[in-house]
């Protein structure tokens, strides 16, 4: 036998796992890597390189150092700060005297 209460208990607990998993779907967005992910696959590496795990930046700036700032838009978030979503990770490069590369030279984070 089943009570009353038991199809009314099913129907609010089933639109609460609809509505929770709309939140949680809604959220996730484009903010694909922590900040200390992306700077692990990027340090050391060069332009091809972080190319090939970043994909084409968003802009390229020419510094007046000879250095090359690639801009990376809505790609990362700040893990220690309430995985708040950053506005952009610029990483720097600059060519390797050796090997005349353009290789990592630091990566700056821009918070929204």
């Amino acid at each position: 036998m089943v009570f009353p209460y038991t199809r009314a208990l099913h129907k609010v607990l089933s639109i609460g796992v609809c509505a929770a998993l709309l939140l949680v779907v809604g959220c996730s967005g484009d903010y694909g890597y922590s900040r200390s992910v992306f700077q692990g696959k990027v340090v050391d590496r060069n332009a091809a390189d972080i190319e090939s795990f970043a994909g084409k930046p968003d802009a390229v700036d020419a510094l007046a150092t000879g250095e090359i700032v690639w801009t990376f838009n809505k790609r990362t978030f700040d893990s220690e700060n309430a995985n708040a979503n950053d506005a952009a990770a610029k990483v720097t490069l600059k060519k390797d005297p050796k090997s005349g590369a353009l290789m990592y030279a630091g990566i700056d984070f821009v918070p929204q």
